[in-house]
């Protein structure tokens, strides 16, 4: 993750150097950075959903914003989702539940597209998409006789490359600005596939949507 966060602030330096001159110039935006928090649902699909429930998502972000309509966007996310249980049983009795509670913390790099409208609009709205780093966590627990049996489930996290796109509407107001947006999540090899037997085969792609409010401030 460190490989992908330094070359995120490389960008948005050399950004921000660009649209700071830019700003000096009349009629322009006098400072080129934003930054904000959010927070919202988190929803599992596809192999996610099968040891994921509906969760929560909060975050900051630090954004440079230009007179054009292109801007960046750095984001760093907490996930995390609601517990999913499943119970083995023979006979009349309970022989074990395993329940996992997967968390991912995230940091992507992001391009915005601003759609034009007229000066006075107070809403604006945009489009999101970019790449990033996400450490996933199974959060795994098992309950039970037979927990012992089966010895120690892997509950290593795994730090994997993904992509993201989006849009959302812009609200701006006094001083401030807030958005409310929808991203979709795709983690490369997240999760550990397997079949009906329960034997490994292979990894499996991680995907998630999110909906958040958020505040910006300038």
């Amino acid at each position: 993750m460190t490989h992908w966060t330094s070359r995120g602030a490389t960008l948005l330096l050399a950004f921000a150097v660009t649209a700071t001159a830019k700003a000096q110039e009349p009629n322009m935006v006098t400072s080129p950075f934003t930054f904000g928090v959010f927070g919202g649902a988190a929803f599992p699909f596809g192999d996610l959903k099968d040891g994921a429930n509906t969760g929560f998502n909060v975050g900051g972000l630090l954004g440079i914003v230009t007179p054009y309509p292109l801007g960046l966007r750095l984001d760093v996310d907490y996930t995390r989702f609601g517990k999913e249980e499943q119970s083995f049983s023979d006979g009349p009795g309970t022989l074990l539940t395993v329940s996992a509670e997967p968390s991912i913390i995230s940091g992507t790099l992001n391009a915005v597209f601003l759609v034009p409208v007229s000066p006075t609009t107070t809403v604006r709205p945009y489009f999101i998409g970019g790449a990033g780093a996400y450490n996933a966590r199974p959060n795994i627990e098992c309950s039970g006789t037979l927990c012992d049996a089966i010895g120690d489930i892997d509950e290593d996290s795994r730090t994997k490359f993904g992509l993201n796109a989006g849009g959302g509407l812009d609200f701006r107001l006094a001083g401030f600005a807030t958005f409310l947006e929808a991203r979709w999540n795709w983690i490369l090899d997240a999760l550990t596939d397997t079949d009906e037997d329960g034997n490994d085969i292979g990894d499996a792609n991680a995907t998630l949507g999110l909906l958040r409010f958020g505040i910006r401030f300038r």
